[in-house]
């Protein structure tokens, strides 16, 4: 290095290397044998401290059979916006379907995740508090439940913490697969209070359902597993061993995200509903037409006239007082609209047996926008009442298309000429 041509200085101390070749930025553990001359060099590593979630064991029940329990491994997340149990779980405590319904998770990041629908059952489950009572929570199942409760680090507290070795430097832990995850719905009825800091840095907090332990702490390494760091779903793996290169690691990191979630069944249900598309397409008047894909079995639509006539009168009625000039673009946008064919008038009395349901709508204004600034938005997720369906919960979402959007934008390359056009969507 003495001969290299370059002037380049250690940041650390001031000699001619490169910085990142300095050897007094280690710190050595010289290991010497007398009576002989081999002198052995290693570099200290700091102990590396685990992030511990809590967790912890609960009595859970059925409430329709209280004689049905067992001691499960309750899995508190307040970065879940639902709750879920095992699959393996519900059926040994004979859990009951309650309602049936679709959900939509979009893994952590947004921006590289697609959002995953399927359809969950869900059931009601009890769980045994720590000083007499009992709490009631809804929980979803899902076939493929072990991506988002997975095998995890925790430190069980007892329930005695005058058990508890408050001094050691290191604590015991255990690795666990959760058998239920209670989410933010649930967060603040455990009634989690810190209480106090333990020496090997985890934190000691009371909740409803006994003594929890967590946060960033030493732990004994007795039973070896692949460090992951979580949040919600498992979005980073950290593996401090084999050869893993760089691009195999951020692979693996966003491939997790949604490992597991999805329905095995929704390839076939996407290939029905694509046929039953294509079979009720049709080209009339020099355009096509599709009918509707309604779900099978279908709950029962109502009408949500009542609802729909009311924020109509009260959208009037706000820009009348506010911005008269928007509410003639919302008469013009559907004058324009019935005369195009894209909405007729229907006589409220015409009953021609088919299913009625009225869409509420609402206008967005964007005056940043060159062509657009006014249009209006029909709400299909609008629901008269909490426990009455919209009309997307009635229609098939259709497949995910998002995973093909690579191949998409490659074939866009190959011809000479691509052709765009625009597609007026209904919320």
């Amino acid at each position: 290095m003495g001969n290299c041509r370059r002037p380049i200085r250690c940041f650390h101390c001031q000699e001619r290397h490169n910085t990142a070749l300095c050897e007094k930025t280690y710190k050595e553990n010289k290991i010497k044998i007398e009576g002989n001359v081999l002198q052995n060099l290693a570099l200290l590593q700091k102990p590396r401290q685990k992030r511990i979630l809590l967790c912890r064991e609960a009595m859970i029940f059925n409430p329709s059979s209280p004689e049905k329990r067992t001691t499960g491994m309750v899995f508190i997340d307040c970065g879940s916006q639902r709750s879920y149990i095992r699959k393996g779980i519900a059926q040994k405590l004979g859990l009951r379907t309650s309602q049936k319904e679709v959900q939509r998770i979009q893994p952590f990041p947004a921006n590289r995740s697609p959002i995953i629908e399927f359809q969950a059952d869900i059931f009601r489950l009890g769980i045994e508090k720590n000083r007499n009572g009992q709490m009631f929570v809804e929980v979803g199942q899902l076939d493929n439940l072990h991506s988002l409760i997975t095998q995890m680090p925790v430190v069980l507290a007892p329930k005695d913490e005058r058990e508890l070795d408050l001094k050691s430097n290191k604590i015991p832990h255990s690795v666990v697969e959760p058998d239920v995850l209670l989410g933010v719905e649930y967060f603040f009825e455990l009634n989690i209070i810190r209480k106090k800091k333990l020496n090997c840095g985890l934190w000691l907090a009371d909740s409803a359902l006994g003594p929890v332990i967590g946060g960033k702490g030493q732990i004994t390494n007795s039973k070896s597993f692949s460090p992951i760091d979580r949040s919600n779903v498992v979005i980073t793996e950290e593996n401090d061993y084999g050869n893993e290169t760089l691009e195999d690691k951020i692979d693996k990191m966003y491939s997790l995200d949604g490992i597991g979630i999805g329905d095995a069944t929704n390839q076939k249900l996407d290939e029905k509903i694509r046929n039953e598309f294509e079979a009720k397409l049709t080209f009339q008047n020099g355009r096509y037409e599709a009918g509707w894909l309604w779900k099978n079995p279908c709950p029962k639509l109502p009408s949500n006239y009542r609802m729909a006539k009311a924020m109509l009168l009260n959208q009037i009625e706000e820009k009348q007082k506010k911005n008269p000039h928007h509410l003639a673009l919302y008469e013009q946008t559907f004058a324009d609209q019935v005369e195009k064919g894209i909405i007729e008038e229907i006589p409220r009395n015409q009953d021609d047996g088919g299913q009625i349901h009225y869409l509420t709508h609402f206008p967005v204004v964007r005056e940043d926008k060159t062509f657009t600034k006014f249009r209006i938005v029909f709400n299909a997720s609008g629901k008269s009442r909490k426990d009455n369906p919209s009309l997307n919960d009635c229609l098939h979402q259709g497949p995910v298309t998002v995973q093909d959007l690579c191949g998409l934008l490659m074939r866009c390359r190959l011809p000479t000429y691509v052709i765009a056009y625009k597609l007026l969507f209904y919320k």
